[in-house]
């Protein structure tokens, strides 16, 4: 990823990092804890885990929309360069490759729709950072169903087209965890509960480009 006429000016972050390790093992030092030593050795392993998921990551979304189409205008660097600290942020909490990955492909759906704007990436990034493997797995088929064209906005219609009766029972567990950012809410449907898709819901499942996680 770079910026078109200037170099990409967030190589600090390493600093910034180098210098939170440097801060923690400082203070296990002068703590004097047993072992301190090891556990310093096992502070800086952790940092360079979190490091390398939040590269993978971004590799993983420059991969899905290709090269060409991640180079940012000078102009875009303020905005940008908050997204990449939120980014970072996640990855220093723990995020999983695949959460950062999302993120990532949020910022290049944001640029590609000429909405590269911090406030929108923070709204998907809070949304997207904490799901669970089986949550994203559901929102790329349920959103790539919808997308079809064909089906109506409602989880209902989806369930029909799953066999097993106990698949059909964990998506609607999902469905109904997802309530908790908005992307779904539930209806009354007779003496049962269907959910619908809401706006949040098409707009960060196309920003994440979630049908193709």
């Amino acid at each position: 990823m770079k910026f078109k006429g200037e170099r990409n000016k967030m190589a600090g972050n390493e600093d910034v990092g180098l210098t939170a390790v440097s801060f923690v093992s400082d203070i296990l030092s002068a703590a004097q804890l047993p072992g301190s030593s090891v556990l310093q050795r096992a502070v800086e392993k952790a940092y360079e885990r979190r490091k390398q998921a939040a590269i993978n990551g971004l590799l993983d979304a420059i991969a899905v929309v290709g090269q060409e189409n991640v180079q940012f205008g000078t102009e875009e660097a303020d905005e940008l360069v908050q997204m990449m600290l939120r980014y970072v942020k996640a990855a220093s909490e723990g995020a999983a490759r695949q959460n950062l990955k999302l993120l990532a492909l949020v910022i290049f759906g944001l640029k590609s729709n000429k909405t590269l704007v911090f406030d929108k990436f923070q709204e998907c990034a809070n949304v997207l950072e904490d799901m669970t493997r089986d949550e994203i797995l559901f929102l790329g088929k349920f959103y790539k169903y919808l997308e079809s064209g064909e089906n109506e906005n409602r989880l209902v219609q989806y369930l029909n087209t799953i066999d097993s009766t106990e698949a059909k029972r964990e998506t609607e567990m999902i469905a109904a965890s997802l309530q908790r950012h908005g992307l779904l809410i539930p209806i009354s449907v007779f003496s049962s509960t269907d959910y619908i898709a809401t706006s949040k819901f098409f707009n960060i499942c196309k920003l994440a480009s979630i049908e193709k996680v």
